[in-house]
């Protein structure tokens, strides 16, 4: 007799199951609070928490078998509830982890990692995640990012400073944007006062994970913040002055780069008025401080220039 092939249930059936039981979880615990001695209360919530755990467990399964991708966000402490503030805050950047990741990995801007929020499990405060089907067989973005993010943490978690800062510069590439997603996560770690773990299963059931304590996570925010800092940085160029305003002291100069004709609008110091008035289209070598803003809000770098150098070649 041949074996019948295992059948599995859809994901969404176990999921609503695992709704109705929250439910009733929530309820439980609202009347073991009103009436602490009730002990068929007690033992009937004890019963929906393990039905949870199995179908948390069998859910793990399906999803494996409807390739979609486990995500877990879990606080380390054995705590029933948790602020919505701490929820909502942590989940958000964890969403901008993944989808700056997902840009720098793939190149490709605004692009968006879909991922969605399913249920909490139990006995730490555990966020379960997961992703829509994964209908590539030979290339997974969902993959390379999950990879990414906890390969980088678990590589982080046993270095030292100077090793740390060296990571950094090889795995971000000096991306700013990714830097300062990092940085709010740590940052958040901290703020929540317990250690905070992350755990991947792809649909192979393959897991992999890392915990962040929160002493690590105070030394990582202090370092990740450091390397959000822009360095200075300086541009020299031979051309031309072709505007300048003495009210608002700002100059256009002129010059070539690659045989194309370039502008640099700056600012400079009231000082320079007299050296550089009526000097317009005068052949000159100008020095430049570049001056980078970052918009929180559109996530764009601004440059910025000031003037603080100019020789003319011409000098009278």
């Amino acid at each position: 007799m041949k074996n019948k092939k295992k059948k599995y249930r859809d994901p969404e059936l176990i999921l609503e199951e695992i709704r109705d039981l929250d439910s009733l979880i929530i309820t439980g615990r609202q009347l073991i609070l009103e009436h602490p001695q009730d002990s068929t209360t007690q033992l009937l919530l004890e019963q929906d928490e393990i039905k949870k755990q199995e179908l948390i467990s069998e859910l793990e399964t399906s999803l494996a078998v409807n390739r979609r991708h486990i995500f877990k966000y879990i606080i380390m402490d054995d705590r029933k509830k948790i602020f919505v503030e701490t929820l909502l805050t942590n989940l958000g950047n964890l969403k901008q982890i993944l989808d700056k990741t997902l840009e720098f990995l793939t190149e490709e801007k605004k692009k968006k990692f879909e991922i969605y929020f399913e249920t909490v499990f139990a006995s730490s405060f555990g966020i379960f995640l997961t992703t829509p089907f994964d209908d590539t067989l030979f290339y997974s973005d969902y993959t390379d990012v999950f990879e990414f993010v906890i390969n980088t943490l678990s590589d982080m978690s046993s270095a030292d400073e100077s090793e740390i800062n060296e990571i950094i510069k090889k795995k971000f590439k000096g991306n700013r944007k990714l830097i300062r997603k990092f940085t709010k996560f740590f940052e958040n770690v901290v703020f929540t006062g317990k250690d905070v773990g992350l755990k991947w299963k792809n649909y192979d059931l393959k897991e992999i994970g890392i915990v962040i304590k929160q002493d690590k996570a105070k030394s990582l925010f202090s370092l990740f913040k450091e390397h959000e800092t822009y360095e200075e940085e300086f541009v020299e160029h031979s051309g031309y002055i072709k505007g300048l305003s003495l009210l608002t002291y700002k100059i256009e100069f002129q010059f070539e780069d690659s045989k194309k004709k370039r502008i640099i609008r700056a600012k400079f110091d009231p000082k320079f008025s007299d050296k550089i008035k009526n000097r317009i289209d005068e052949p000159a070598k100008a020095k430049f401080i570049i001056n980078i803003e970052f918009n929180d809000i559109t996530e764009e770098e601004k440059k910025t220039y000031q003037l603080i150098k100019i020789e003319f070649l011409n000098e009278p």
